[in-house]
């Protein structure tokens, strides 16, 4: 079983419902989690690409939150320090990852950069590398933990839908085979 939502605020039409609220859209994913539950399932994975990365690690966090483990796909370590709104809580500190016991997954382009140009970020900052933040999540998380550097620009969901045949099945393969070992 798989669900998907998309966080309050964020929407492709002109009604939404709820505001906008970047330190809080972990909460959304809590109430999937309690949801899942709810519903009988008793095996939880978190699949988050980009700011739902942070939502998902953020929500693995919180302790009364069951979860087989995380996998991160582009997801940027400090917002914070690099986009314009974004709260320091949503930060993904060397702590607060070594403090997480689940499994993690962290999967990122090695030439996925983001610069002014594509994302408002914060004047001083030229870019966001997120090979850069996967590799340092990685190395400051606990066990059990992965680390799939990709060669590719893409980004976030794309990493898994929008590259060619061989690297999608390869990067899915990853995956299914991340909740196998674990589920």
């Amino acid at each position: 079983m798989a669900l998907t939502f998309t966080f309050r605020g964020f929407c492709d039409r002109d009604e939404c419902t709820g505001g906008r609220d970047l330190g809080a859209n972990w909460r959304d994913v809590v109430a999937a989690v309690d949801y899942l539950a709810a519903e009988g399932v008793d095996t939880i994975f978190l699949v988050g690409a980009s700011m739902g990365g942070l939502a998902v690690l953020r929500a693995a966090q919180q302790p009364d939150i069951e979860v087989a483990g995380v996998i991160s796909l582009s997801t940027p370590q400090w917002p914070s320090r690099y986009y314009t709104g974004e709260p320091e809580e949503n930060d993904l500190t060397p702590e607060r990852l070594t403090m997480m016991d689940e499994p993690k997954l962290f999967v990122a382009g090695t030439q996925d950069v983001q610069t002014p140009a594509s994302a408002p970020l914060k004047a001083g900052i030229e870019s966001v590398r997120f090979a850069d933040d996967a590799r340092a999540m990685f190395e400051a998380s606990s066990e059990p933990k992965h680390l799939e550097l990709i060669e590719t620009s893409s980004h976030g969901t794309l990493l898994v839908t929008f590259l060619n045949d061989e690297i999608i099945e390869a990067r899915i393969g990853l995956i299914l085979d991340f909740l196998e070992t674990y589920r």
